[in-house]
Protein backbone atom coordinates (compact mmCIF):
# COMPACT_ATOMS: atom_id res chain seq x y z
CA UNK A 1 0.00 0.00 0.00
CA UNK A 2 1.06 3.61 -0.82
CA UNK A 3 2.22 5.83 2.44
CA UNK A 4 -0.22 8.23 2.85
CA UNK A 5 -3.18 6.08 1.82
CA UNK A 6 -5.50 4.33 4.04
CA UNK A 7 -8.13 1.53 2.98
CA UNK A 8 -11.53 2.26 3.33
CA UNK A 9 -12.87 0.98 6.39
CA UNK A 10 -16.35 0.79 5.30
CA UNK A 11 -15.62 -1.27 2.32
CA UNK A 12 -13.83 -3.82 4.06
CA UNK A 13 -10.03 -4.69 3.70
CA UNK A 14 -8.10 -5.39 0.74
CA UNK A 15 -11.20 -3.59 -1.36
CA UNK A 16 -10.57 -1.56 -4.89
CA UNK A 17 -11.33 1.63 -3.07
CA UNK A 18 -8.55 3.84 -1.51
CA UNK A 19 -9.82 6.81 0.05
CA UNK A 20 -7.63 9.76 0.65
CA UNK A 21 -9.26 11.58 3.25
CA UNK A 22 -11.19 8.56 5.24
CA UNK A 23 -12.94 11.70 7.22
CA UNK A 24 -15.44 12.52 4.37
CA UNK A 25 -18.00 10.04 3.31
CA UNK A 26 -21.11 10.51 1.37
CA UNK A 27 -23.80 9.87 3.14
CA UNK A 28 -24.94 6.51 4.12
CA UNK A 29 -27.99 5.22 2.40
CA UNK A 30 -31.13 6.16 4.45
CA UNK A 31 -29.69 9.88 4.62
CA UNK A 32 -29.19 9.99 0.86
CA UNK A 33 -32.39 8.43 -0.21
CA UNK A 34 -34.15 11.20 2.66
CA UNK A 35 -32.08 14.24 0.68
CA UNK A 36 -32.77 13.10 -2.38
CA UNK A 37 -36.58 12.81 -1.44
CA UNK A 38 -36.75 16.35 -0.42
CA UNK A 39 -34.80 17.56 -3.36
CA UNK A 40 -36.80 16.24 -5.90
CA UNK A 41 -40.08 17.04 -3.67
CA UNK A 42 -38.67 21.01 -3.56
CA UNK A 43 -38.03 20.83 -7.21
CA UNK A 44 -41.32 19.21 -8.16
CA UNK A 45 -43.58 22.01 -6.26
CA UNK A 46 -40.80 24.52 -7.93
CA UNK A 47 -41.96 22.87 -11.40
CA UNK A 48 -45.51 22.87 -10.99
CA UNK A 49 -45.63 26.09 -10.14
CA UNK A 50 -43.88 27.22 -12.77
CA UNK A 51 -46.10 25.29 -15.27
CA UNK A 52 -49.20 27.09 -13.83
CA UNK A 53 -47.91 30.48 -14.28
CA UNK A 54 -47.62 30.17 -17.47
CA UNK A 55 -50.88 28.87 -17.68
CA UNK A 56 -52.40 32.26 -15.17
CA UNK A 57 -53.18 35.47 -16.60
CA UNK A 58 -52.67 37.99 -13.84
CA UNK A 59 -49.90 39.34 -12.03
CA UNK A 60 -51.51 38.67 -8.64
CA UNK A 61 -52.00 34.52 -9.27
CA UNK A 62 -48.54 34.89 -10.37
CA UNK A 63 -47.29 36.30 -6.96
CA UNK A 64 -49.37 33.52 -5.28
CA UNK A 65 -47.60 30.87 -7.14
CA UNK A 66 -44.74 32.51 -6.30
CA UNK A 67 -45.52 32.33 -2.77
CA UNK A 68 -45.75 28.66 -2.74
CA UNK A 69 -42.47 28.32 -4.82
CA UNK A 70 -40.32 30.35 -1.99
CA UNK A 71 -42.22 29.60 0.51
CA UNK A 72 -42.23 25.67 0.17
CA UNK A 73 -40.52 24.20 -3.02
CA UNK A 74 -37.16 26.08 -2.02
CA UNK A 75 -36.70 25.62 1.78
CA UNK A 76 -37.27 21.65 0.83
CA UNK A 77 -34.63 21.31 -2.13
CA UNK A 78 -32.81 23.41 0.87
CA UNK A 79 -33.16 21.06 3.66
CA UNK A 80 -32.26 17.84 1.20
CA UNK A 81 -29.06 19.63 0.50
CA UNK A 82 -28.76 20.08 4.17
CA UNK A 83 -29.77 16.28 4.91
CA UNK A 84 -26.92 15.42 2.22
CA UNK A 85 -23.97 17.21 3.13
CA UNK A 86 -24.54 17.13 6.89
CA UNK A 87 -22.59 19.77 8.98
CA UNK A 88 -20.63 21.94 7.05
CA UNK A 89 -19.47 25.03 5.33
CA UNK A 90 -22.10 24.27 1.98
CA UNK A 91 -24.72 23.53 4.95
CA UNK A 92 -23.92 27.05 6.56
CA UNK A 93 -24.39 28.49 3.25
CA UNK A 94 -27.67 26.91 2.16
CA UNK A 95 -28.85 27.92 5.58
CA UNK A 96 -27.90 31.58 4.90
CA UNK A 97 -29.21 31.58 1.26
CA UNK A 98 -32.39 29.48 2.42
CA UNK A 99 -33.08 32.35 5.20
CA UNK A 100 -32.53 35.42 3.06
CA UNK A 101 -34.73 34.45 0.64
CA UNK A 102 -37.33 33.34 3.46
CA UNK A 103 -37.27 36.84 5.00
CA UNK A 104 -37.07 38.80 1.66
CA UNK A 105 -39.56 37.12 -0.88
CA UNK A 106 -42.94 38.06 1.03
CA UNK A 107 -41.66 41.77 0.70
CA UNK A 108 -40.96 41.68 -2.74
CA UNK A 109 -44.21 40.12 -2.80
CA UNK A 110 -46.04 42.34 -1.30
CA UNK A 111 -43.85 45.32 -2.80
CA UNK A 112 -44.89 43.96 -6.34
CA UNK A 113 -48.76 43.88 -5.30
CA UNK A 114 -48.94 47.42 -4.24
CA UNK A 115 -47.06 48.75 -7.55
CA UNK A 116 -49.94 46.54 -9.73
CA UNK A 117 -52.68 48.05 -7.55
CA UNK A 118 -51.35 51.30 -7.87
CA UNK A 119 -50.80 51.04 -12.00
CA UNK A 120 -54.09 49.51 -12.22
CA UNK A 121 -55.73 52.71 -10.09
CA UNK A 122 -57.20 49.81 -7.19
CA UNK A 123 -54.74 51.87 -5.20
CA UNK A 124 -53.66 55.67 -4.72
CA UNK A 125 -50.01 56.54 -5.06
CA UNK A 126 -49.64 58.17 -1.72
CA UNK A 127 -51.77 56.55 0.44
CA UNK A 128 -49.88 54.16 3.05
CA UNK A 129 -48.95 50.65 3.20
Amino acid sequence: MAPGLDLDRATGVGADHISRNPGLHPAAGEQAMIAWLLVLGGVSVMACCAVAAAAVGGVVDRLHLLGVTTSVGFPLAALGLIVQRGVSEASAMVVLIAALVLLTAPVMSAATARLTAQEAGVAEADSPP
